[in-house]
C-alpha cells in the first residue's frame, strides 16, 4: 500500500544547486545555511571501540553537572547537553547525518549544525550546536501559542514543508506505484520536534527518518500519537491553505496504528468490547 522509503545518499558532489527562496527572512537562513555547508563538514572521527572516547565521555559528564541533566552512556536515542552550548545525540543512524547536510544546503530550514561525527560501524554520534541558551529559549510549549502566533508558525511551518517537496532525488529509481507522487519528506514532523519561540520556527529536528516518501506521508505522521497539549499545532497545520490536507490517508493511517500502538490512543479498536464486558461485570 505504502511506497517503499529510499534512504538519502547524498554527498559534496551531489549538491551543485542551491535553492535560496524570496521571502527576506528565508532568504538570509538559505544563505547562512549556504555558507556554513560550504566552510566544510563537521570533524569526523572513526572509533576503534563501542564506547564514547574519553575526551566526549568528560564533556558529557560535565555537562550533567552544569545543567543537572541525567546521563546515561551510549543508551538508544539519548541525547546530553555538554559544555560550551552544544549537545550530543547518540547512536544515530547515518541517515540522520546525511538529512541534515542535503536540507541544510539546499533549503532555509534551520537545523542545528553538526559540528563533531563520532562513527562506529553503523552507530553514529553527532555533536551539534545548541540552538539557542540561556533564558528563553526555544521548546515546544504550544499551549501558550496566542491566535496571531498560530498563523505565524502555519505559514513558517507550509513554506518548510513546501521547501521539502520542492527538492530533488540525487538519485534515479522507481518507487512503487504511480498514484501519488514522491516528495522528500522529515517523515517525523511532529510537535516535538519543531522548536519554537514567541511563535517562530527556531529549528526542525530528527532527522532519522527522512527520505523520499508518498505526498501524503508528512501531513499524516504529524497526526501520529496526538496530545491534547498540541492542539494549536493541529490547529496551526489545518487552517494554513500552503499544507495540503489528506483526510482519506490520514483515517486509514490512524485505524492502523490503533492495532499496532493502542497504548497510545484513548480509544484503541476494541475499548468499547472492553467497556461493555466491565458493565457486565458491575452489574453482575
Amino acid at each position: 500500500m505504502l511506497a517503499k522509503q529510499h534512504a538519502i545518499k547524498s554527498n559534496q558532489g551531489n549538491i551543485g544547486r542551491h535553492q535560496v527562496p524570496t521571502d527576506d527572512a528565508h532568504q538570509q537562513q538559505a544563505i547562512l545555511n549556504i555558507i556554513l555547508h560550504t566552510m566544510g563538514g563537521p570533524k569526523h572521527v572513526k572509533l576503534k571501540f563501542r564506547k564514547f572516547p574519553t575526551w566526549l565521555r568528560m564533556q558529557v559528564w560535565a555537562g550533567g553537572i552544569l545543567y543537572r541533566g541525567e546521563n546515561a552512556f551510549g543508551q538508544e536515542g539519548q541525547t546530553f547537553r555538554l559544555p560550551r552550548d552544544r549537545m550530543l545525540k547518540a547512536v544515530c543512524h547515518r541517515n540522520e547525518l546525511d538529512a541534515m547536510n542535503f536540507v541544510r544546503s539546499q533549503t532555509s530550514i534551520p537545523i542545528p549544525r553538526v559540528v563533531e561525527v563520532y562513527e562506529f560501524g553503523e552507530r553514529y554520534h553527532l555533536v551539534m550546536e545548541m540552538v539557542s541558551s540561556g533564558p528563553g529559549e526555544p521548546g515546544v510549549d504550544y499551549d501558550q501559542m496566542t491566535p496571531e502566533q498560530i498563523k505565524t508558525f502555519g505559514a513558517e511551518l507550509g513554506g518548510y514543508i513546501q521547501q521539502l517537496q520542492k527538492l530533488e532525488s540525487p538519485e534515479e529509481g522507481v518507487i512503487g506505484p504511480e498514484q501519488y507522487s514522491i516528495k522528500f519528506t522529515h517523515a517525523d514532523l511532529r510537535p516535538d520536534k519543531i522548536l519554537i519561540k514567541d511563535g517562530h520556527i527556531t529549528a526542525i529536528i530528527d532527522w532519522e527518518f527522512a527520505g523520499w516518501y508518498p505526498e501524503y506521508w508528512e501531513y499524516t505522521k504529524m497526526r501520529w500519537t496526538p496530545s491534547p497539549f498540541w492542539d494549536n499545532f493541529y490547529k496551526a497545520v489545518e487552517q494554513e491553505p500552503s499544507i495540503v490536507k489528506y483526510p482519506e490517508e490520514l483515517a486509514a493511517e490512524t485505524a492502523i496504528w490503533k492495532l499496532m500502538y493502542p497504548y497510545a490512543y484513548d480509544d484503541p479498536p476494541w475499548s468499547e468490547e472492553n467497556d461493555a464486558v466491565q458493565a457486565r461485570h458491575s452489574d453482575a
